[in-house]
C-alpha cells in the first residue's frame, strides 16, 4: 500500500509540475505571438492542452477517493 500511495503521490506532485510549466510555456508563447495573426488560434491551442492536463489532474484527484 505505502508504494502505491508513492506512486500516487508522484504522480500529482508531477502533474502539478507539468501545470507549472505548461503555464509558463503559454505566457512566454502568447508574448512572442500577439503580432501574429494566428496568435489566436495558437492561444486557443493551448487553452485546450491546459484544459486536458487540468482535466487529468482531476480524474487522478478523484481515483484517490
Amino acid at each position: 500500500m505505502n508504494d502505491s500511495n508513492n506512486l500516487e503521490e508522484n504522480l500529482k506532485k508531477n502533474i502539478n509540475k507539468l501545470k507549472i510549466l505548461f503555464d509558463e510555456l503559454s505566457k512566454d508563447l502568447i508574448e512572442k505571438i500577439e503580432s501574429f495573426e494566428e496568435s489566436s488560434e495558437l492561444i486557443e491551442l493551448l487553452e485546450n492542452y491546459n484544459l486536458q492536463i487540468l482535466n487529468l489532474s482531476d480524474i487522478v484527484s478523484n481515483e484517490e477517493e
